[in-house]
This record gives structure tokens, sequence and C-alpha cells, in this order.
């Protein structure tokens, strides 16, 4: 049986909670690893009180060039860096995990978790860089739009190590392949592990036994042409 309950409960749990909670789903999702610090979670559960779904939101990054398109008004390019940065700690916070357990997946649960936290978010704005947005399609079913940025440094730079190795980055978006590539070039190790090392969002992440999923998320970076971002309103 795919599930035991038509319509789960989504609570806000104490800490206690919402950690055995990540721990319990965060194997079932593309990143290694749990996400840094959560400002908020809401948790899923079903009938039997087991987690099956959860969203965390943390503080936002403070070097975000897409905001200025998002939201033109608080981020403006006039503005001064600090003015920036205190600005994104006060108005934004970031959608940084929805994980649902893979026997609940196609249910809607996604969407749940997402619009319950925009119905009564913590700050005005809300942002998410969805990684996997094209397997990911519940954050525009929730309401956020999609705002198009330019790629990132890192990003750029990655590419051009793929162009110089004659490696496509679509190829690098299958896990048996970018283990095989991994293998045979030492080069796109150390590519891999700068892009990584090259954010705090991925940074703790860097070494060996995470280099398939980086040189995967990597990839998928460097093919889009420019981080896939959701934001709301």
């Amino acid at each position: 049986m795919k599930h035991a309950t038509t319509t789960p409960r989504i609570i806000t749990p104490d800490t206690a909670t919402a950690r055995d909670a990540l721990a319990r789903l965060a194997p079932f999702h593309y990143r290694p690893g749990p996400p840094s610090s959560p400002a908020r979670v809401l948790v899923a559960i079903d009938d039997a009180g087991t987690p099956i779904g959860i969203r965390c939101t943390a503080f936002p990054t403070l070097n975000a060039p897409w905001r200025a398109a998002a939201w033109p008004r608080h981020f403006s390019s006039s503005l001064c860096p600090r003015a920036r940065a205190q600005a994104a700690n006060t108005l934004v916070r970031t959608i940084t995990r929805v994980i649902i357990h893979p026997q609940w997946r196609g249910t809607g649960l996604a969407v749940r978790l997402v619009r319950e936290y925009l119905n009564t978010p913590d700050t005005p704005l809300t942002e998410t860089v969805a990684s996997m947005a094209q397997f990911c399609p519940f954050f525009h079913a929730a309401g956020m739009r999609r705002i198009h940025a330019p790629p990132s440094r890192r990003d750029a730079r990655f590419a051009h190590v793929l162009d110089d190795l004659d490696i496509t980055a679509p190829s690098l978006t299958h896990t048996a392949r970018a283990r095989f590539a991994l293998r045979q070039t030492p080069s796109l190790r150390r590519a891999v592990l700068t892009w990584a090392n090259d954010s705090k969002a991925t940074r703790r992440h860097a070494h060996a036994d995470n280099l398939t999923h980086l040189a995967m998320l990597a990839a998928q970076a460097a093919h889009r042409n420019g981080p896939v971002i959701f934001v709301a309103p």
C-alpha cells in the first residue's frame, strides 16, 4: 500500500522532533548531509506519527545577484553591500530543503508543505535555489515564480573546465556516468572540489565521499547557464 491516510498532518515540531525527522528523511534527498541551521521547520506526519515530509527554511546567503531582479524595490543595485546584507537578513528567508518520503511522492505533499509556509512566512520575501528544478515543479505549483539569473562565477568556471576536458554537462547528471568520469579524470575531481569549496552551501560537503553528488550538482548548474530561482511574492 502506498500510504495509509489521505491527508497527512503538518506540524511545527520542537527541536528534537525536527532533528529526528530530518535525520530520517535526509537520505531521500539528492544533496548529501543536512541543511545549514534551519530557522523554521515544518514536518508532515502520517497516522502513526511517522515523518513523511519536511520543509526547512534558513537565513539567506548575503551574496545573491538574483534578488535585484526578483525584488528591485528592496535590492536596488545602488545599495551598498552592508545595506543589501541587512535587507536580506531582515526581509528574506530561503527554503533550503523539501524532502518527501518516496512512498508519498506524487501526492501533492511537497506543494502543501511549501504553501503552508508561504501562507504564514517569517519574512515578507521567500526564495529557493532549486538545483533539481526540472524534477521539482512543486515550487511553481505552490505559487512561487521563477527568476532567470545569470550563471555564477563558479558555475561559469566549471563549465569552462568541462569544455576543456571535452565533457558535456548533461553526461555528468547521471550517477553512473559521473562516477566513471571522476575515476578516469583527476582534473575533473579537482574541478568539482574547487566548485564545491567556492560556496558556503556546498563547502562543508566537499570531500571524497560526496564527490559524485557534487559533480552532478555542478554539472546541472553548468548546464542551466544560471541558477534556477523561485521566489514569493
